[in-house]
């Protein structure tokens, strides 16, 4: 596996489809809920936790049309 950079890791996942990408992290969330998240330390639970937590908040506070809005902050298609 291959570690990218902090910009290669976003033009990575800007580049990744919007449904795909939402496709993805669906998936991966299942993938990890089914083998109990193995392998993470108690400290990258937390912040991964967070994270989901902090994506959640940002979802119950916008308009959510994801899968179809184009702005200037999100150009991904």
């Amino acid at each position: 596996m291959t570690v990218l950079a902090g910009g290669e890791f976003e033009r990575t996942f800007l580049n990744v489809p919007k449904a795909e990408l939402g496709g993805l992290i669906k998936e991966y969330i299942a993938e990890c809920n089914h083998s109990d998240w193995e392998g993470f330390t108690t400290q990258e639970k937390h912040a991964i936790s967070s994270f989901l937590r902090d994506i959640l908040l940002y979802w119950e506070h916008s308009e959510k049309d994801f899968a179809t809005k184009r702005t200037t902050t999100n150009p991904v298609d």
